[in-house]
């Protein structure tokens, strides 16, 4: 089987203040969640998967400390290399720097071969058992760096509100664009870090709100799009 399997939200280096490990200083929930990760990644391996997507918030901050991050390349980044498999990681609305200059724990793992690690929008292209896959990804950016690259487009000032119309649009054209060049594939799929207008939640917790986020609508995703 080659699956494309996905995960999204795992926050290592969320840390909590009981059950501390004396040796490591990180408790045994936040050791607990890590190891749902790892088998996620050894699910991976056991059934051959094709492509191991992480879609956000690998981290739970954009700098989390050595320890976590190299049980992240242990137990997680170098058995999905070892078995041949490639990792995909986008950028999420924790571990996403207000900055795009300024770095982040994800760029520790720019150095391995089968890891791409995307903190701005791009298209890959990959053949699955005989069948050609466009991706269109597109990771997190926080409402600053929307305004600010609305700001740019347009070369004046503009409100956040009037702002983020000019983002959805310029989202919207963008994707469609992108759709399009992607034409000749068999299959059209769109992996982001976003809050999507209208969707309905799993978990009855409530969800966290980062405030005046920018949030995606359905009119922006072209009918191209086919996942």
């Amino acid at each position: 089987m080659h699956e494309i399997v996905c995960v999204g939200d795992v926050h290592e280096g969320l840390n909590f203040d009981f059950r501390i490990d004396p040796e490591t200083g990180i408790s045994e929930r936040a050791l607990d969640l890590h190891g749902n990760f790892a088998k996620a990644a050894r699910w991976a391996i056991d059934h051959q998967a094709a492509l191991f997507c992480i879609l956000g918030d690998l981290f739970d901050r954009a700098h989390v400390a050595p320890v976590f991050r190299e049980m992240v390349r242990r137990d997680v980044i170098e058995p999905l290399g070892a078995a041949g498999i490639e990792v995909w990681i986008l950028a999420g609305n924790h571990d996403e720097p207000r900055r795009t200059a300024r770095s982040t724990s994800l760029d520790d793992y720019r150095g391995y071969a089968h890891v791409k690690v995307f903190r701005s929008p791009k298209v890959e292209i990959r053949e699955i058992e005989g069948r050609k896959l466009g991706f269109i990804l597109i990771p997190y950016m926080h409402p600053e760096q929307v305004v600010e690259q609305v700001r740019e487009t347009l070369g004046k000032e503009v409100p956040r509100e009037l702002a983020y119309e000019a983002a959805r649009q310029t989202w919207k054209e963008w994707i469609h664009n992108r759709a399009t060049d992607l034409s000749g594939v068999d299959l059209r799929i769109l992996f982001g870090h976003f809050e999507f207008q209208g969707v309905r939640y799993a978990s009855t917790a409530p969800s966290e709100v980062v405030p005046n986020d920018f949030t995606f609508t359905p009119e922006m995703v072209p009918d191209a799009v086919d996942l």
